[in-house]
């Protein structure tokens, strides 16, 4: 699997396992396109990959500073104010710290603020970076690994040849 989907599905999991979001997917505009989109449950949370920046290291491996976006919305009709508050609050307690995938850095909030351009929800954008690495194009990832119990070796001449190699 990929870093990206293994963080995705690590930081989807840890939102619904630890609030009280319903739902939690991949961001697609889903408070702007209510109408076209799928159902889902409100309280919500959608995770955007909005900003990654690689780097390349040897042989293939790549370093990724990644800000992930977590869009918060809640039904602004039969939600209190300051209960949206406090949902923003679990969310981020949830978040904050967070070591999504092995070999990469807790997830860290840089930004929030309110997107207030939704009728009957009120949505809130929280920005976490991390770096993560990337191996799924090393080029060790092609290599075979065998273990050689035993080698039978012809010839004296094959011998120094044989533990040059061991």
């Amino acid at each position: 699997m990929s870093v990206k989907k293994n963080s995705y599905i690590a930081i989807r999991d840890r939102i619904l396992l630890e609030t009280e979001v319903k739902t939690s997917r991949l961001y697609n505009s889903q408070f702007d396109n209510e109408s076209q989109e799928a159902t889902y449950t409100l309280p919500a949370a959608f995770i955007e990959f909005s900003e990654l920046v690689y780097r390349s290291n040897a042989e293939g491996v790549q370093e990724v500073d990644a800000r992930i976006r977590i869009y918060v919305g809640a039904s602004s009709l039969k939600t209190e104010d300051l209960e949206v508050l406090d949902l923003l609050e679990t969310v981020h307690a949830s978040l904050q710290g967070f070591l999504a995938v092995p070999d990469s850095t807790p997830l860290d909030r840089v930004f929030e603020g309110q997107d207030v351009n939704h009728d009957a929800v009120t949505v809130w954008v929280m920005d976490y970076e991390t770096r993560l690495t990337d191996t799924s194009g090393s080029r060790n990832n092609k290599l075979i690994s065998i273990v050689l119990d035993e080698i039978e070796v012809d010839g004296e001449a094959e011998k120094p040849r044989l533990k040059q190699l061991l």
